[in-house]
């Protein structure tokens, strides 16, 4: 469950890895996609990598929750190679933007938070302090991004009591997902599926 409590200006994004549906060893990504997505140091820290897979994914998903999470305010591309993901200070830059990001495990899922806060024309690295993180592996349906609502309806509820329901954003051309508490938009939430998992953060930004 990932309850994040944070400042007005804030901004968040997640991602969800199921390692069981991503790269065996014995079909590990191409030099091509490894060069898109990487950055000349990530993809040297990925080749020293005893466990190669978990590296890529780690990466993967920094990066997506990143671009996840400077989309709230700018209208920036996804050019992966851009979005560079420092393993030692759990920071994430891309241009003038820097976030912060945590990696959580849950059995064979990865699950990465970044988040920062809007400084003027750039975002900025914000620490979380106090939060849940929730990650759980379900049947797949026909429809994910609906199970996925649902899923994280069921968590928020007793954190957020009342009738939650969930709409769409439109920035800057992007759905970006809004919860809406007894009628009032109530925060910044980030949605993720992949596989047999679906993970969720929520940042209770407007209270």
């Amino acid at each position: 469950m990932s309850i994040l409590l944070f400042t007005r200006k804030g901004c968040l994004g997640n991602d969800v890895i199921d390692l069981t549906q991503v790269f065996h060893t014995q079909d590990l990504p191409g030099e091509r996609l490894l060069k898109r997505v990487l950055s000349t140091e990530e993809y040297n820290l990925y080749e020293e990598s005893s466990d190669k897979m978990k590296s890529f994914a780690i990466f993967w998903a920094a990066k997506e929750s990143a671009f996840k999470a400077i989309s709230y305010y700018f209208d920036v591309p996804f050019s992966w190679n851009e979005y560079i993901v420092n393993l030692k200070e759990s920071t994430i830059t891309f241009r003038e933007h820097s976030l912060t990001y945590q990696i959580y495990f849950f059995q064979s899922c990865i699950h990465v938070i970044a988040t920062g806060e809007l400084n003027g024309n750039c975002i900025s690295p914000a620490m979380i302090k106090d939060h849940l993180i929730y990650s759980q592996e379900h049947k797949q349906t026909d429809n994910e991004s609906d199970a996925v609502r649902e899923f994280t309806k069921s968590c928020l509820q007793s954190e957020l009591p009342g009738e939650i329901h969930f709409s769409k954003d439109l920035i800057f051309g992007r759905e970006i997902p809004s919860l809406y508490l007894n009628g009032k938009k109530k925060g910044l939430l980030s949605l993720s599926h992949h596989g047999m998992y679906h993970g969720f953060a929520y940042l209770k930004e407007y209270e």
